[in-house]
């Protein structure tokens, strides 16, 4: 069976690579363009922390954080995956929640207790344009002073590439609405010319944020997938 893998490029090779180990014939079609937005550090503002809910508000500012001031702050990664690239960004003092946007608020709070923090603390938010969950809004509410800055954002792909779709396999897809912990989630392609040959014979796709981990099975985790009834991705439990 060949998996078609539409996670944003760099991610999708992580993907693409479990696949193989695992047997599969993997064919890769990007559905989100990764997209950097200028970013001006304001030199006057006294972020006491740096909060990421993605690597990719790493990525698109890679090249400013060399050097920067930023790197010295303790940062509050969203998950592993996240913190991994902001060591690799330069931070040194990392931590990482257990891979949502609620566990992140926790994490931020728990660091006042152990005064990693001042609640006085103006936060630096790196995020995209898209957020799906107000933590500013949330970290405010607690008290936080909570500054958001947008350093990428993702534009749709227009189509598949040339050589997906005149592939001539039988696919089933693996894209990218997950969380940080890589949970398998349901989706249902749309219809329309951009997307046939997409989807099974029964109009079934599966959605993979993230490279399955070394201890789960692939096959296992695509056999218990079902047909969506909505387009709204949900996990599956």
């Amino acid at each position: 069976m060949a998996v078609l893998v539409t996670r944003p490029h760099p991610d999708d090779e992580a993907t693409a690579a479990a696949l193989r180990d695992r047997g599969f014939e993997v064919l890769r079609a990007p559905m989100l363009r990764f997209e950097p937005v200028m970013f001006r550090d304001d030199e006057d503002a006294l972020y006491g922390a740096v909060i990421v809910t993605s690597a990719n508000a790493l990525r698109a500012i890679a090249s400013q954080l060399a050097g920067s001031r930023l790197v010295k702050l303790p940062l509050f990664a969203v998950g592993e995956h996240t913190a991994a690239a902001a060591r690799e960004a330069g931070f040194t003092q990392v931590m990482a929640a257990r891979g949502d946007a609620s566990a992140l608020r926790d994490l931020v709070l728990a660091g006042v207790k152990a005064k990693q923090l001042k609640k006085a603390s103006t936060l630096l938010y790196l995020a995209g344009a898209d957020l799906a969950r107000d933590l500013a809004g949330e970290l405010g509410e607690k008290g936080f002073t909570v500054v958001t800055h947008t350093t990428y954002r993702m534009v749709p792909a227009a189509s598949l590439p040339r050589e997906t779709a005149s592939s001539g396999m039988p696919l089933r897809g693996l894209g990218p609405p997950s969380d940080e912990r890589g949970q398998v989630m349901e989706c249902r392609v749309q219809p329309g010319k951009n997307h046939q040959g997409v989807a099974d014979s029964r109009g079934t796709m599966l959605c993979m944020g993230r490279a399955p981990s070394s201890g789960s099975s692939t096959s296992t985790r695509i056999s218990r997938a079902r047909k969506c009834g909505s387009a709204t991705a949900s996990p599956i439990s």
